[in-house]
């Protein structure tokens, strides 16, 4: 799993990886890379008609990376690829099977985009918690546990109360570049997404300070007044 689009077809193409693969081999590609990414590395599978191409993004942060629970969003020709693949996937953690090569990205994108939108709100919600003097970690407390936040929002939060924001799970620099591949993706359709263009104009500012620490520190760049001349 590497940055981009770019840092995969180097790999695969530029250096060699895909024209060393034996005959019968499958390639599971699975890094997040947009939809023009993904139409890329097909375009490449393409060329071998002996190699087996899988579009298989993960969700899952590093903390759940270690404990082998991963979630494989995978797409292509799953009985094709046969038991070795399903064999490597089985030790990341669980795998979903979304139909043909493309449906997997398509899948990780959306849940990228819900990653942001709700990493927007629990920087927000914090920032505004502060304005109105309202102790942040009693705030989380009363939400934890109830049907409006996920443990995962809660986590979140618990990052910028406790100021543990540089320790990283998920890079903001990813998560921006993963909302930008969305918003590509959704074509003329990105008129309709307001939310998350206003997120990416921010977000692309904050990336310049704060982009090898955690989706988190959007906290830290509301803070300063990073992405005030988009909003």
């Amino acid at each position: 799993m590497v940055a981009d689009a770019d840092a995969v077809l180097d790999v695969m193409e530029a250096q060699g990886a895909f024209a060393a693969m034996r005959s019968g081999a499958s390639w599971a590609q699975m890094s997040t890379i947009g939809v023009e990414g993904t139409e890329r590395a097909s375009r490449l599978a393409a060329s071998r008609a002996d190699v087996t191409y899988i579009d298989a993004p993960v969700s899952g942060s590093k903390a759940v990376a270690a404990q082998g629970k991963l979630l494989i969003l995978a797409s292509g020709d799953r009985e094709r690829a046969g038991a070795a693949v399903q064999h490597a996937f089985d030790a990341l953690g669980t795998t979903q099977w979304l139909g043909a090569a493309g449906q997997g990205t398509r899948m990780k994108l959306l849940f990228n985009a819900w990653i942001a939108i709700v990493m927007e709100g629990v920087a927000e919600a914090a920032i505004l918690a502060g304005a109105l003097g309202v102790d942040v970690h009693r705030f989380a407390s009363l939400m934890s546990g109830g049907p409006l936040v996920s443990p995962w929002a809660i986590a979140k939060m618990k990052k910028i109360t406790e100021n543990t924001m540089a320790e990283t799970e998920f890079p903001l620099r990813w998560a921006d570049k993963d909302v930008r591949l969305a918003l590509s993706a959704a074509g003329e359709e990105r008129d309709r997404l307001p939310m998350l263009d206003t997120i990416e104009g921010g977000w692309s500012l904050a990336v310049e300070r704060f982009g090898g620490y955690d989706v988190s520190a959007i906290y830290l760049a509301l803070r300063d007044g990073l992405g005030a001349a988009v909003r």
